[in-house]
């Protein structure tokens, strides 16, 4: 919800000075790229590509809020929300993988199959019970 009203923010501000808008990028004096590639990404955002990624923040706010809410009253759809949410970043993840191949996202992908797995065999189990 931060990063959604944070961004909302930015869009409304007809300056879109973005590197002022997060002084902690301005001085950090590090070689690193991550904080290059952040750098470079705020210098070229358009307005429109901000109210998009504060809209899309935002939902995923609110379905990560539905989606906990469901799991808390132990509803199945919930949980079948869970799952189709986690699969929704796997082809994401596999694309970074084949872009720039690192061990830390083939760590991240391998773990979020497992969540996925494990997700859906305990609601088959419960199907199966019930």
């Amino acid at each position: 919800m931060g990063v959604a009203t944070a961004l909302f923010q930015v869009w409304q501000n007809s300056n879109l000075d973005l590197l002022n808008q997060f002084p902690i990028l301005l001085k950090l004096k590090s070689n690193d790229p991550l904080i290059g590639l952040v750098m470079s990404a705020l210098n070229s955002i358009e307005k429109e590509q901000i109210l998009l990624l504060s809209i899309l923040a935002f939902s995923l706010c609110i379905l990560r809020w539905i989606e906990g809410i469901g799991i808390w009253l132990n509803r199945a759809w919930a949980e079948l929300l869970a799952i189709v949410s986690g699969c929704l970043y796997i082809p994401f993840e596999a694309y970074e993988i084949l872009k720039n191949y690192s061990v830390v996202l083939m760590l991240i992908l391998t773990l979020n199959c497992l969540v996925v797995i494990y997700l859906g065999w305990v609601l088959i189990q419960k199907m199966k019970a019930s």
